[in-house]
């Protein structure tokens, strides 16, 4: 789906699979979304530690890097985030379809 949230859902699978070079070329194709704002307070609340001001998710994904397969605290809150980051963009999806 050529759209930043189209963008935005596959540059999450890529960084799942893991591939986090073509993640990062999707996250290029998705600029600042709107979920960035709320993911970024609540990346925090759980845990999530940048020293950048806002969300940068080319940081993020060298973090799920970083912490792959550790079983490493860290990895457990990466994990934490990444889910809470599919719950604001399914929510912020859903909302724009007009539901």
């Amino acid at each position: 789906i050529d759209t930043p949230t189209g963008s935005y859902w596959h540059a999450i699978m890529h960084r799942r699979e893991p591939d986090a070079a073509n993640s990062k070329y999707w996250w290029r194709q998705v600029g600042r979304h709107p979920v960035f704002e709320q993911l970024a307070i609540e990346a925090r609340a759980l845990g999530y530690w940048s020293s950048e001001s806002h969300w940068n998710p080319a940081t993020f994904v060298d973090c799920c890097e970083t912490e792959r397969g550790t079983g490493s605290e860290r990895e457990m809150i990466l994990r934490r985030v990444q889910l809470r980051e599919w719950e604001l963009l399914f929510s912020w999806c859903a909302r724009a379809a007009g539901r």
